[in-house]
């Protein structure tokens, strides 16, 4: 006679269900998706401090996991794109809105460079490095903070290269700024 334990067989546990998803849930998060929690005031008055945004790292295409390389480029980053980049030092992640894109014209006189109809000053090494330039070189981008008074961007540190940019931020509806750039 077979006794009732031996008829139901195993039992199933959810732990391969768990750790699979946890697995997949950290590959979309090293290839698609980051969560960017913002500890600056240079993107406010739009995005303040405090605020979490989404970092979209296929805007622009697929990279080399672990690389500066990327396998497919389908897009460049556009003006007004808020992007994070790798800083020049390597060491931290920034979040500015691109001003220049590839190819914009760009006018510098001295050590101020025009930008969209404003007058920007320039660090006097950045604004004589990039006085050569007319346009916008490919693979590099013009970067600012929406607070100009306490943003260190592309006006102390030149143009960002595509390379050290990690993707594009999403930003929720309720942080989006009008046409006027009014928060």
């Amino acid at each position: 006679m077979v006794s009732r334990a031996e008829k139901k067989g195993p039992t199933w546990t959810p732990l391969p269900a768990i750790l699979v998803a946890v697995v997949l849930a950290i590959i979309l998060s090293l290839i698609l998706f980051e969560p960017i929690s913002i500890d600056g005031a240079s993107m406010e008055p739009g995005i303040g401090r405090g605020r979490t945004v989404i970092l979209l790292r296929t805007a622009y295409g697929l990279r080399l996991p672990f690389s500066e390389r990327y396998l497919v480029q389908w897009k460049s980053p556009e003006r007004d794109d808020i992007i994070v980049f790798r800083a020049p030092n390597q060491k931290q992640k920034l979040m500015k809105r691109v001003a220049v894109a590839v190819d914009e014209y760009i006018q510098i006189y001295g050590d101020i460079m025009i930008l969209n109809n404003n007058s920007v000053l320039l660090d006097p090494k950045v604004a004589s490095e990039l006085s050569r330039y007319d346009r916008m070189p490919p693979g590099f981008v013009f970067v600012t903070g929406d607070n100009l008074a306490v943003s260190r961007d592309s006006r102390h540190f030149g143009f960002v290269p595509s390379s050290s940019i990690l993707g594009r931020v999403i930003v929720p509806p309720e942080m989006r700024w009008n046409e006027r750039n009014e928060p």
